[in-house]
């Protein structure tokens, strides 16, 4: 069922969150070598962030397959739904935070640095560990709990959310990834 389904679909979704997130950590770490950032480039990965990682894949998470998990007897407390759930909170927070710094950094430049490059790396701390928690214990879960018929109406609902979306919004966010991480290999 991963093959095709909807696992699959979060699970890309996750590849490219990481590409950003990875992204991201080169750039700061050059711009701690002195290298100057276009602020429009960091302003991008916060519209990606909130977006492509919060709206287009957090939102088929929580509105979507953890609802459905809870029918099957997963609770929402205590387990791992309430476990991912306070790590997106945690992530909008970070990403707010991260805007802030992107702002300072717009205005006053280099002395913004160390903030930026904070703020970037404490996305970077929390993400590929949230996702492997993701991927390795949540989804196969789903997977052993959902019956095909479930797993096609899951898959239903999240083309839905995507058609919402638009593939428009969504091809120009994974354009966006694409170019921070060809800007990021600058170094």
């Amino acid at each position: 069922m991963i093959e095709d389904g909807p696992i699959k679909m979060l699970m890309h979704e996750h590849e490219i969150i990481l590409k950003v997130v990875n992204a991201l950590e080169h750039v700061a770490d050059a711009m701690k070598r002195g290298r100057k950032v276009d602020a429009e480039l960091l302003r991008g990965a916060v519209q990606f962030m909130r977006e492509f990682a919060d709206r287009f894949h957090h939102s088929k998470e929580e509105d979507l397959l953890f609802p459905a998990l809870q029918r099957k007897g997963v609770p929402e407390h205590g387990g791992p739904i309430g476990v991912m759930k306070n790590e997106h909170e945690l992530a909008r927070t970070l990403v707010a935070s991260f805007e802030e710094t992107v702002e300072a950094y717009a205005e006053q430049g280099e002395r913004a640095v160390d903030a930026l490059c904070a703020a970037i790396h404490n996305i970077a701390a929390l993400y590929p560990d949230h996702i492997w928690k993701e991927d390795n214990v949540l989804y196969p879960m789903a997977v052993e709990l959902f019956t095909s018929e479930e797993m096609n109406e899951l898959l239903h609902q999240f083309e839905d959310v995507e058609a919402e979306i638009g593939l428009a919004a969504h091809s120009d966010l994974v354009n966006f990834a694409d170019r921070l991480e060809l800007e990021s290999a600058r170094g």
